[in-house]
């Protein structure tokens, strides 16, 4: 989330598959369409839990709904896609209040990992398959390498388990920054990726050739 709010850059030419794929995606999780233009897609769904309700409900409405706005932005590789998630209190009405959890909350940061299912999804079915160098690393996003795929390009050059990626295409990868981990480090087999390691005390450079692994 590098602005705060969950966003994604996906890697393809057509807008309307990168649409598509989100209207499905929050069909399937109860929400519906209230506006969509060129640029942007607005789903609701009206929320029925009991704490939501106390924390946001009114006496004039305590059935408060989940809206979540999708912006796509043109970018050199594709589209930039920003995500806004608030809840509305008494929606509709000239008492509408609206609360931003995009910065920070539980919900935003599932938001997030919907938004990098569909990058992923999107450019495997663009590209057919993403290269990649063999690294697998550890769930928590601290891009320490949890095991190393044999015979990959990862595996050829000597990078071991336990080191950590620092930069990517001379990217800083901070804590948590999946965003720039999944931009930089797959991509179309057959083009080099630029990586930083730390190993100890020792900072090591490797320059990797991506290649389709099919057991990554």
């Amino acid at each position: 989330m590098c602005n705060g709010k969950p966003e994604v850059i996906i890697n393809i030419e057509d807008k309307e598959k990168i649409k598509d794929s989100l209207f499905n995606t929050m069909i399937n999780h109860g929400y519906n369409l209230k506006t969509t233009n060129d640029y942007n897609l607005v789903f609701g769904k009206i929320i029925n839990d009991i704490t939501t309700s106390l924390l946001f409900g009114s006496r004039y409405d305590t059935s408060p709904e989940s809206r979540i706005s999708f912006s796509i932005v043109k970018v050199n590789s594709g589209y930039r896609l920003i995500a806004t998630l608030q809840v509305i209190t008494n929606p509709g009405s000239a008492f509408e209040r609206v609360t931003d959890l995009s910065y920070g909350s539980t919900a935003a940061h599932e938001l997030q990992k919907t938004l990098w299912y569909t990058k992923i999804e999107l450019e495997n079915k663009e590209e057919g398959k993403l290269g990649r160098i063999g690294i697998i690393v550890d769930g928590k996003g601290s891009f320490i390498i949890d095991g190393i795929i044999e015979n990959s390009p990862a595996d050829r050059a000597g990078i071991l388990v336990g080191d950590k990626i620092i930069r990517a295409n001379d990217k800083e990868l901070e804590d948590g920054d999946v965003i720039t981990y999944l931009n930089e480090i797959p991509g179309k087999p057959g083009t080099k990726v630029k990586i930083e390691i730390q190993r100890g005390n020792e900072k090591l450079i490797f320059i990797l050739e991506r290649e389709i692994i099919e057991n990554e």
